[in-house]
Parts: structure tokens; C-alpha cells; sequence
């Protein structure tokens, strides 16, 4: 359980260095499209994972952490339908992320200043 919690708060913060470092920055030096096409729908998953995370950190809960965690996935999991438009893109934002980088200078410039190490 611990490890599910772990692994959540990792995803969750690379989401957020995601969206710092390229959808932000990202979003008026390229053109609508392309923008939409890599970043998709990342701004519901990274709130999806956000309200995860609350209702498991919820402070004022007496209950455990096990209850808090279903109690999470009860009222997430619905939601979980926002990762089928994601996975449909993927392949498409692959490919479009490929090319960008391989054709447009100032697109690789710019990944490779801010580039996970």
C-alpha cells in the first residue's frame, strides 16, 4: 500500500514538472495544434492524480490509511476514463514529438535546456 501511495506521489510530480517545463512553456511557442496534440488531456490526469492524492492525505480522516486509499480509488476510478483519449493520442504525440525534434531546431534547443536528466 505504502508503495502504491509512493509511486502515486512520484507520478503525480513528474505530471507537475511536465507541465512547468514544457506544457507551459510550450503553449503560445507553438502552434495550438501541435500543443494540444502532445499535451492532450494531461491537465485532467494531473488533476485526477491531485484529488487522489488529497483524499488520501486528508488530515482531519480518522481513518487508515488502507480505508482512505479505497476510499480514493471509489471516487476515482470513474474517472479513469480520461486515459483511454490519452492512450489514443500516444502514439500520434510520439510520432509528432519524434519529428519535432528531429526537423526544428529551436523546438530541440528548447528540449534539450529543460530535458530530464
Amino acid at each position: 500500500l505504502d508503495e502504491l501511495v509512493s509511486t502515486e506521489r512520484t507520478y503525480h510530480h513528474e505530471l507537475q514538472r511536465l507541465a512547468k517545463l514544457y506544457q507551459a512553456p510550450l503553449k503560445d511557442a507553438i502552434p495550438e495544434e501541435r500543443h494540444r496534440a502532445l499535451f492532450c488531456n494531461i491537465d485532467a490526469i494531473a488533476d485526477l492524480s491531485g484529488n487522489f492524492l488529497s483524499i488520501i492525505d486528508d488530515s482531519t480522516s480518522k481513518a487508515t490509511l488502507e480505508t482512505r486509499v479505497l476510499e480514493a480509488l471509489e471516487l476515482v476510478i470513474p474517472f479513469f476514463k480520461i486515459y483511454g483519449e490519452y492512450c489514443t493520442n500516444h502514439a500520434a504525440a510520439s510520432v509528432l514529438l519524434r519529428d519535432m525534434l528531429t526537423k526544428d531546431a529551436a523546438f530541440r534547443a528548447f528540449h534539450q535546456r529543460v530535458s530530464y536528466p
